[in-house]
């Protein structure tokens, strides 16, 4: 799996790619200030942390405990509030859906 997280500098460029998919709107407020973006394949264990000011040089990583300890939230957490999102979009579509069916 392929996973890019974009934190970027304002709200509207953040977003997480998974296999080259986005998704906008997910939850970073905890995520460390200074991320601009992550990188990481899982399956090669092999990634790169990219940060937004130059007090710190970007970051290569081979492990999701480096990307924790770094981002400040766990990677699996982001994944899972991306998930959400997922989630929550179809459900409200799924709803409309069924209320344009009972209309009818």
């Amino acid at each position: 799996m392929l996973v890019r997280i974009i934190k970027g500098k304002v709200p509207i460029d953040q977003q997480i790619y998974v296999d080259d998919i986005p998704v906008f709107n997910v939850d970073f407020s905890d995520v460390d200030s200074d991320l601009w973006a992550l990188h990481w394949d899982s399956e090669t264990q092999k990634g790169e942390i990219e940060w937004a000011t130059n007090e710190r040089q970007n970051q290569s990583v081979t492990s999701e405990k480096e990307i924790d300890l770094a981002i400040g939230v766990p990677l699996q957490t982001m994944l899972d509030r991306r998930q959400k999102v997922i989630n929550d979009a179809k459900a409200k579509e799924e709803a409309e859906t069924a209320a344009r069916e009972d209309i009818d």
